[in-house]
């Protein structure tokens, strides 16, 4: 799943394309019969002219997905393609035109078309997990993926700015699941490179997302709040820095 091509004017439409890849790898790793490179193989082609057989050779995969976000106003339009490793053929190619409130629908038909051409076999649970979305409020999904994108940038600021983002999108929708779970990471960030301890984090935080956790199974939050605990605040070394002393 190669990070899909800004194609609009406005170069902050990134966290469009970002956040619609990141959620077709959740949904695609949890289906069984596909398996997805991880995201920190392919951040290597963003950016770079590589043809897809060149990619799958060098990745070990089967199938190559490529795609383009194009935003205007408040429609997007969504191109995506599967392609053969084999022969370098599309195997799968459709546009999406769609307002923004609709940016959820297009992720899970975006996926079916996917599974449906790779010919894996979908139970209806499979198919009721794709169709499930994690919020019914799209400007709560919006700032989601906003602060997905600017999480995955790893860099200081952004990841305050994220925070920001995912509590406004927590305010709006209390129960949408994946947007504590990915603040929570914010947090869990920042310890694992020093700049925060979790100190500053909220401590009701895992109860109340396990809870929320229960209806959407997306993404478990227990996952999370396992890796919460099992972190533990940095404490200052002599000269006042965060780090081993």
């Amino acid at each position: 799943m190669i990070p899909f091509e800004v194609m609009s004017t406005d170069p902050d439409d990134g966290y469009l394309a970002s956040g619609l890849v990141e959620d077709l790898i959740v949904d695609l790793t949890r289906l069984p019969g596909v398996q997805v490179t991880n995201r920190a193989e392919v951040q290597a082609y963003v950016g770079r002219s590589v043809p897809p057989r060149t990619i799958a050779r060098e990745l070990g995969v089967d199938h190559v997905v490529l795609g383009s976000v194009r935003r205007a106003g408040s429609r997007a339009r969504i191109t995506t393609q599967l392609v053969r490793a084999s022969d370098g053929h599309l195997q799968w190619a459709d546009r999406f035109d769609r307002t923004l409130e609709d940016l959820f629908d297009v992720q899970a038909e975006v996926s079916k078309r996917i599974v449906e051409a790779l010919e894996v076999a979908l139970t209806p649970s499979d198919r009721e997990m794709l169709d499930r979305a994690p919020t019914r409020d799209p400007e709560a999904y919006r700032l989601f993926l906003d602060g997905y994108a600017k999480l995955n940038s790893h860099l200081r600021d952004q990841n305050l700015v994220a925070e920001e983002l995912l509590k406004e999108a927590i305010a709006r929708d209390p129960d949408f699941a994946l947007a504590h779970a990915i603040l929570a990471q914010t947090y869990a960030g920042r310890a694992l490179t020093w700049w925060a301890g979790l100190e500053l984090a909220d401590p009701a935080m895992p109860r109340r997302s396990c809870t929320v956790c229960a209806e959407n199974r997306r993404r478990c939050w227990r996952c999370w709040s396992a890796s919460w605990r099992s972190i533990r605040p940095i404490p200052r070394s002599r000269n006042g820095r965060r780090g081993p002393t």
